[in-house]
């Protein structure tokens, strides 16, 4: 979209270079003309990119349905696990006293 938006600023300003009429008008009225419809095209590309994204993770398996488990998991220091890769569940103490 935004390069379609330039492109027809473009073909703007080459009619109007065209006709004769003063570079400096023709340079300014591209200029807002790109400026204007610029800013209603970024949520158009936004929107697009997230739904690429999303399905991009959805193919992987990616997707999260319940955000307080992902902040939860994002709050963890350390996570411990045994050679297997399975979580240990039990609470790991450390010892200060001698053996």
């Amino acid at each position: 979209m935004f390069i379609v938006i330039l492109i027809i600023c473009t073909i703007i300003f080459v009619i109007w270079w065209l006709t004769g009429a003063s570079v400096i008008i023709m340079s300014i009225t591209s200029i807002s003309l790109a400026v204007a419809a610029i800013p209603e095209t970024v949520l158009t590309l936004v929107t697009i990119a997230l739904a690429f994204g999303a399905k991009k993770l959805a193919k992987n398996n990616a997707l999260i349905r319940k955000l307080p488990a992902v902040e939860t998991q994002g709050s963890v220091t350390y996570i411990c696990s045994d050679k297997t890769g399975r979580l240990v569940i039990f609470i790991l103490q450390t010892c200060t006293g001698k053996l």
